[in-house]
């Protein structure tokens, strides 16, 4: 055959190709690669020695929008249906996207060039410090040796107003008695 035919069928790891001569070419992928085409897409089909022997060399996917630009590797999951699910995008400045296409807002998890690493908003420095853009909340006990409040530490900071003997503040002395 050779040229280019459209997957019609997948048949556990068989994919059949062309609705015209129907064939079951041998489905060759890159070690490692444990992936198969999608109905719909178009395969290439390469002649191999012997009479009726052909092979599958790769896919091309119709409905999706290609996005990795030069020197980049994107491999995205589907469903059968052909909907992308899931994307491992490795970018050509040193970025790594993990993310999920499934839920709303999507899950992402990113590692810059920096070190940085991002989880749907929360990012850690190579130095273990946290940026977080909404709240933290816990069920259970957070500890810490020190907690900085609006850039003032725990620790030292006193409250002139505290109730007398409080760990809070100094010892505050009672009211003077009424005349």
């Amino acid at each position: 055959m050779g040229g280019v035919a459209e997957v019609i069928a997948i048949d556990g790891r068989t994919v059949k190709v062309n609705e015209d001569d129907p064939s079951t070419p041998d489905h060759y992928a890159d070690p490692g690669d444990d992936s198969l085409p999608c109905v719909g897409d178009f395969a290439a089909v390469e002649t191999s020695d012997g009479e009726g022997c052909e092979q599958l060399v790769g896919y091309h996917d119709p409905k999706t929008e290609m996005k990795a630009r030069p020197g980049e590797k994107r491999i995205y999951a589907r469903s059968p249906e052909g909907v992308l699910v899931a994307e491992v995008y490795l970018q050509n400045d040193g970025t790594l996207v993990f993310k999920s296409l499934l839920a709303a807002s999507g899950g992402e998890l990113s590692i810059a060039p920096s070190g940085n690493i991002t989880l749907n908003g929360v990012t850690v420095d190579p130095d273990g410090n946290l940026s977080v853009p909404g709240n933290i909340s816990a069920d259970g006990t957070v500890s810490a040796p020190e907690v900085a409040i609006a850039g003032m530490a725990h620790s030292t900071h006193v409250h002139q107003s505290s109730a007398p003997a409080t760990p809070s503040g100094p010892p505050i002395a009672p009211p003077p008695e009424p005349p």
